[in-house]
């Protein structure tokens, strides 16, 4: 067995201000995180439930905390106001050298590396009363490999919109790095559209329906907000790929990724959030536009697209404490759940943790959680024809939970559950430390099968079906109309593998902004 050790040094310049030269079309900005803690504790109130937020929005909530926070937070949220007030925009170069080590078997250690530079211009403006709100980041992403993935922590994405296409020059390859973002309306009712990363979930970074840290996509929705009541719909255009991904390079237009959730706050302290996302392809449907239960319409074409459902609980009993559940259903065997048989094929995600935000402190932000991801979840299968009868390597895939190859829930794969540890720290204006681990249990699913499946497995062609127990190995035969991998559909299989990956990482990151030297 092979030994890996991997050692990662991040090396980080750049030249705007802290935190906010993106946070109008990153919704993985850290600024994300104090509006988390404001909330919590109760200075603001009525946050958009999809991330990114408009530069109105924003705009509201730091003249909120203005109002309502402590000294601290006043600080903080005046000297972004005073920034975006300023309708400044900025050059920003961020650069990075990761080098990785592997400790063979004849401990021979093979080591290599990775040097990257993001030069990129950000700016973020609101006209027509501040009702029109406009944010953009427009960059490259020059590395030496154009394999980053070999490079980045297990059950991870990238931090960058950049793997598509490179210009190579000599020793390094560049990538085009941009997102932007349109809104229209007023705090509570607005429209939103371009191209950026979608959040949503009480988890930052950690969304089971959809990751702030997934690939972008073309996007378009509506949000609405009251004291009480909170809604959204969100249509985003996605990229596909073949049915087990061998060639990432090959991407397929006509996939679509339809979201809405309406949410309830029964008391200050207690809110339930019930939402549904559903993938399709191959076609635009106008049902999916419609503020109505996809399920139903997903009944009228045949049943045959990509549907999720979910419910979320957030609970603070206290300020600055939360407590957080979230349910993600992809299918479930209810005549079997009847029987009070749990085993069969149930596909769901399940989180739940706690997460604390003191106040007037250099630690901002501590979170610990639980994730669960069943065998089979986000994962579907695609045919060839209208009759199900043919798949194969060249099958492309417009229904399972992914976007240009990349998972657009949670970041790990079908059966595997972890704990997360996560502190943040932010002892000065410009600085910022964030401290990880952990612990994380993966098994492939594919160890399960039958004889009878694992010989139609070995018989197929190659590249028709996945057998790594990622989110494109699914549960359907090729060339056998409405034939189901039995060993997948008659047990549930979570953790029933002989072996069973175990994965513990640690991990520091810390960011440091110096002043910018020049902006308009």
């Amino acid at each position: 067995m092979m030994r890996k050790k991997f050692f990662t040094v991040i090396l980080s310049l750049l030249l705007g201000t802290f935190l906010f030269a993106q946070v109008s079309v990153d919704p993985s900005d850290n600024f994300y995180s104090l509006v988390e803690s404001w909330e919590m504790r109760g200075v603001i109130t009525n946050v958009p439930p999809l991330r990114p937020y408009p530069v109105n929005c924003i705009i509201d909530i730091l003249e909120t905390v203005i109002k309502n926070g402590t000294a601290g937070d006043k600080t903080v949220a005046q000297f972004f106001l005073d920034d975006i007030k300023a309708k400044n925009w900025y050059v920003n170069l961020d650069s990075e050298f990761i080098f990785k080590t592997i400790d063979s078997e004849n401990n021979n250690p093979i080591v290599s590396f990775m040097t990257s530079f993001y030069p990129s211009v950000t700016g973020d403006a609101v006209a027509a009363n501040d009702k029109l709100s406009i944010g953009y980041k427009l960059g490259l992403a020059i590395r030496n490999t154009q394999n980053e993935i070999n490079f980045l922590p297990l059950f991870s994405n990238s931090e960058h919109d950049a793997i598509q296409y490179p210009l190579t020059l000599d020793l390094l390859s560049a990538y085009v790095d941009v997102n932007g973002v349109f809104s229209y309306g007023t705090k509570n009712l607005y429209l939103q559209s371009g191209i950026y990363r979608n959040g949503y979930g009480p988890f930052l970074n950690e969304g089971l329906c959809l990751n702030d840290q997934s690939y972008h996509s073309g996007n378009i929705s509506f949000t609405a907000l009251s004291d009480k009541v909170s809604f959204s719909q969100l249509i985003s255009v996605i990229g596909a790929t073949t049915n087990v991904n061998l060639d990432s390079s090959n991407i397929y237009y006509g996939k679509f990724l339809s979201f809405h959730q309406i949410g309830y706050k029964f008391t200050k302290n207690f809110s339930v959030t019930y939402y549904e996302s559903i993938v399709f392809g191959n076609r635009l449907d106008p049902m999916y536009l419609m503020p109505v239960p996809f399920g139903v319409c997903e009944s009228i074409t045949g049943n045959k697209d990509n549907l999720q459902m979910g419910l979320t609980f957030k609970y603070m009993p206290l300020n600055g404490l939360m407590w957080a559940t979230d349910l993600l259903v992809d299918s479930l065997s209810l005549g079997e759940l009847f029987d009070f048989n749990l085993d069969s094929k149930n596909c769901f995600a399940f989180k739940t943790g706690v997460i604390y935000t003191p106040e007037n402190s250099v630690c901002t932000r501590v979170s610990l959680n639980y994730i669960l991801v069943s065998p089979y979840t986000y994962t579907h299968s695609e045919f060839d024809d209208v009759n199900e009868t043919k798949i194969s390597k060249t099958t492309v895939n417009y229904q399972n939970y992914t976007n240009n190859g990349i998972k657009m829930g949670a970041r790990y794969e079908p059966n595997s559950d972890g704990i997360d540890l996560s502190i943040d720290f932010i002892p000065s204006a410009h600085f910022h430390l964030n401290v990880s681990s952990s612990f994380t249990r993966f098994g492939n699913i594919c160890e399960n099968l039958s004889t009878r499946d694992a010989v139609n497995y070995l018989l197929a062609d190659e590249g028709v079906y996945s057998t790594g127990g990622t989110v494109f190995t699914h549960s359907m035969y090729a060339n056998e109309s409405g034939n189901k991998v039995s060993s997948a559909w008659n047990a549930f299989n979570m953790f029933k593998q002989r072996n069973v990956m175990y994965v513990i990482q640690e991990g520091i990151n810390c960011e440091y902004e110096f002043p910018s030297f020049y902006k308009n």
